[in-house]
């Protein structure tokens, strides 16, 4: 479990505007690793640390997960941070929200983080920020209180 530093929110803003450029790279800058160094930007964890550069495709994620018995991301998140306890209508700024797999593309799931009515989430092209109304055209999407 996690605890958010008495200054979560300018933690947080830091992290996003330094990866905003960044472009998606499995095992650096991934959904799951961008979701995981945002909680620990927010938190001052190293959750993030022990998957940097331990793959570098979808199948060597996916083999990450397996290996830890996770089989999405929402197992993964749940295990690292906490339940997902939260409909995603009471997600609030600085949680997770996760989108269900959408096989094949989307094996594990794609993890979001709550801004101020938008959503932030890893691109090709660097992080995006997405209006919290998306949310309600995902499939599946649980939310993890962060600290």
């Amino acid at each position: 479990m996690v605890t958010r530093a008495w200054d979560w929110e300018k933690r947080l803003h830091r992290y996003v505007g330094e990866t905003q450029p960044v472009p998606f790279a499995y095992g650096s800058q991934d959904c799951a690793l961008w979701a995981l160094g945002a909680v620990d930007a927010m938190c001052d964890s190293a959750l993030a640390a022990e998957f940097t550069a331990q793959y570098f495709t979808l199948d060597g994620a996916v083999a990450i997960f397996a290996a830890r018995g996770w089989a999405t991301m929402t197992d993964a998140a749940t295990a690292l941070i906490g339940p997902a306890h939260r409909h995603v209508s009471h997600v609030r700024r600085g949680d997770l929200a996760i989108r269900a797999p959408e096989l094949p593309d989307d094996p594990l799931g794609i993890p979001f983080v709550m801004g101020d009515g938008v959503i932030w989430g890893p691109t090709a092209t660097g992080v995006r920020a997405y209006p919290v109304g998306a949310l309600r055209k995902m499939p599946g999407v649980v939310g993890i209180r962060v600290g």
